[in-house]
């Protein structure tokens, strides 16, 4: 008879008798390790498995604060690298994680990294055609939004993903609060004569410029302008 000693199944013997709370603090431990060499490398392959390491550990194996909020930059790096490779799902999943090791009171003391999770969070949650979970994150945002640029911003995103979803009737009622936030007033009916003799007079405008005159137009910096465009 042959006899053949198995070494995963002696790890995995062993990884089972560990207590959970040990398990996981080992998983950040080594996904810590193992993100340092990816970042000096700049291997994204490596980070992405650094990354999934330490989200496997998750929170409660973390303790120090600024580890959690190194954590949290972290996922938002690779979430940002997996939305560049169209993979929105797991670009949400590392958003999502993100979020979980923000610390307590992160609206008042981590606001720009608390920002960028959640607004990834609803944008990638928009990619996958989820609107209930767009909603999610955009309602931490207005709630939580410190300028008006912001919380435009995650009103913004919640229209483009009512109407990708085709809830036009909901998108509408958004867009309208925007341009109420923004001051300007509701558009008027097609039907309206002085609306019809503002749209003539601009095609008249427009028709009068060359190609190159209209390439060569300044480019908006205005930000009001440009979200109510």
């Amino acid at each position: 008879s042959k006899f053949r000693f198995v070494h995963d199944k002696v790890h995995q013997a062993v990884y089972e008798m560990m207590p959970e709370k040990q398990r996981r603090e080992r998983h950040v431990a080594f996904g810590l390790v193992l993100s340092s060499q990816a970042l000096n490398n700049g291997n994204d392959d490596l980070l992405f498995i650094a990354v999934g390491q330490i989200n496997r550990g998750g929170p409660g194996a973390v303790s120090n604060p600024l580890q959690k909020t190194m954590i949290a930059s972290l996922n938002m790096n690779v979430g940002t690298k997996a939305v560049s490779l169209s993979d929105f799902a797991s670009a949400l999943d590392y958003f999502k994680h993100g979020i979980l090791f923000l610390n307590q009171n992160h609206w008042e003391n981590q606001y720009a990294l608390s920002n960028e999770l959640y607004g990834a969070a609803a944008e990638a949650a928009c990619e996958i055609n989820d609107p209930q979970l767009v909603m999610t994150f955009s309602d931490q945002l207005l709630s939580n939004s410190k300028s008006l640029e912001d919380r435009l911003n995650a009103m913004y995103i919640v229209v483009k993903s009512f109407r990708r979803a085709m809830l036009f009737q909901e998108s509408k009622k958004f867009a309208s609060n925007m341009l109420e936030l923004l001051g300007e007033e509701l558009p008027r009916p097609m039907g309206d004569s002085q609306l019809i003799s503002d749209i003539r007079t601009m095609h008249g405008v427009i028709s009068e410029l060359s190609d190159d005159s209209f390439l060569n137009l300044k480019r908006a910096h205005d930000k009001k302008q440009i979200f109510i465009v």
